[in-house]
């Protein structure tokens, strides 16, 4: 049985993971080496090797660490749909979408560039479909909660409206940060789906 790491190794891992997040934001998977996120994180390499055996093996953690920031941020967002009125959730969803191009948009690209990779790796593809299947199980419980009669549907609708709009705002780096025109979108997309 392995040692429980101590807090001063786990809190390194996570420096590690969150430097790994960090490279993939700014250089994509193809730029993430074991010495590159030495340097960036400012450790020897062989603390890199300590903790993770390879390059798969980082790319997965990073997913692992990536998908437990954003998903409560996910979950956060997804509480505020179900809450409240068809007004408030598309608010809720305009925020995030905006707040993820803006603010977040490191964390975005990262995710985006992610969930490419996790196509080309059965271990990642894996944690993916586990982690999607999470946001779409919360997202039924919100359109239940707001009255739909295809709760299953709608939600996966609402979650491709926000990746829709996600990506083609990720190409405007200079974004505005007006969630009115995402609040219009989503407002209409949620109407349709209870009329």
């Amino acid at each position: 049985m392995t040692e429980p790491p101590s807090r001063r190794g786990a809190e390194r891992k996570a420096e590690l993971l969150d430097a790994t997040l960090r490279i993939i934001a700014r250089d994509g998977l193809a730029g993430l080496s074991m010495r590159g996120l030495a340097a960036e994180a400012g450790a020897p390499l062989g603390a890199v090797s300590y903790y993770f055996a390879g390059k798969d093996e980082l790319v997965e953690a990073a997913f692992a660490r990536h998908s437990e920031i954003e998903g409560a941020r996910m979950a956060a967002m997804i509480s505020r749909v179900g809450a409240g009125t068809l007004d408030e959730a598309a608010d809720a969803v305009a925020h995030f979408v905006v707040e993820g191009c803006t603010v977040r948009r490191r964390q975005l690209i990262t995710e985006y560039e992610l969930m490419v990779e996790s196509a080309r790796r059965p271990a990642l593809q894996e944690s993916t479909a586990v982690w999607l299947r999470s946001l779409r199980g919360q997202m039924v419980e919100a359109m239940t909660a707001l009255g739909s009669a295809v709760p299953e549907l709608d939600a996966r609708l609402l979650l491709a409206v926000i990746s829709g709009l996600e990506v083609d705002s990720l190409a405007d780096e200079h974004s505005s940060g007006d969630s009115q025109p995402f609040y219009e979108i989503i407002r209409r997309h949620l109407s349709t789906r209870h009329e």
